[in-house]
């Protein structure tokens, strides 16, 4: 992994997308981008603003007109400075959503990691709606923080996977992960079919993956459930996942705003770890 995208809203909650960005960088090396959009409204001058963070940081301190943003700013570079994280910050004028999928084809990035907020009503559908608008239309893995999550290492992965649409090239992403922290892994399959034999099931998941997948702390879990994604949430909840992965299959549209089948929407919303969801077209 070399390069992290890491869109940031500085009035809002993201101490806990600054941990995981610094956790992920620590281990793979990768070079961070915190991309802020609103440049204008944040510095001063006009323009779009890049700050390397080899370069002394004082003169973007005295770019900032929020002495609130620039304590705010001074902390993370502080951090990213006494963890030898290697960084810089890019401020952008324009309408967040569009500057997000822009600059992943700017640029190569092999990750975006996104926070989600407290909002409830319209606003907390319009940020739910932001994450999944980025999951869908970039083809880079997304690694979603909600809110109400508080940072933990990560040493459990959950894979949510779906034996009719299995892909080799996720399972060996989501396996760098999980060899990145030295993390179990659990391949889980929710079975929504109770006439379907346990075993003949859980025997097709373990030789399909098999073939891709070599990793010594791999499980295999299988269970029924009617719903499979409560069945996914169950699993997460009752065993101490720290991360939660998943295919996303389908793309997002505005005529779907409200909608709640989406499961890669619908997770962050109910699980308090991070969800690491792959366009069914990456990679």
């Amino acid at each position: 992994m070399n390069q992290i995208l890491v869109p940031l809203n500085l009035r809002s909650d993201y101490l806990n997308l600054i941990q995981y960005a610094t956790s992920i960088s620590a281990k793979s090396y990768a070079h961070i981008t915190l991309l802020y959009v609103g440049g204008r409204a944040l510095l001063k001058g006009s323009g779009n603003f890049v700050y390397d963070g080899e370069q002394a940081p004082e003169d973007l301190y005295q770019k900032i007109r929020s002495p609130k943003i620039r304590q705010a700013i001074e902390a993370i570079c502080t951090e990213f400075h006494r963890k030898e994280i290697s960084f810089r910050f890019k401020f952008v004028s324009g309408f967040s959503l569009n500057e997000v999928i822009r600059e992943t084809h700017r640029e190569s990035y092999d990750m975006v990691l996104l926070g989600t907020h407290r909002n409830t009503g319209l606003r907390g559908y319009v940020q739910g709606a932001f994450a999944a608008k980025v999951i869908g239309e970039v083809e880079t893995p997304v690694f979603v923080v909600p809110a109400k999550s508080r940072y933990n290492e990560i040493q459990h992965i959950t894979y949510a996977v779906d034996l009719t649409d299995y892909d080799p090239n996720v399972i060996r992403q989501v396996k760098t992960i999980a060899s990145m922290f030295d993390a179990k892994l659990s391949i889980t399959h929710v079975n929504r079919s109770e006439e379907m034999e346990r075993e003949q099931y859980l025997l097709s998941l373990e030789r399909t993956i098999a073939d891709t997948l070599d990793y010594p702390k791999v499980y295999y879990k299988f269970f029924d459930d009617s719903d499979p994604f409560r069945g996914i949430v169950k699993f997460v909840n009752l065993n101490n996942s720290n991360l939660v992965a998943m295919i996303s299959r389908k793309k997002f549209s505005w005529r779907n705003f409200f909608s709640r089948k989406s499961m890669t929407r619908r997770m962050p919303e109910e699980v308090a770890v991070p969800v690491l969801a792959f366009n069914k077209h990456t990679v």
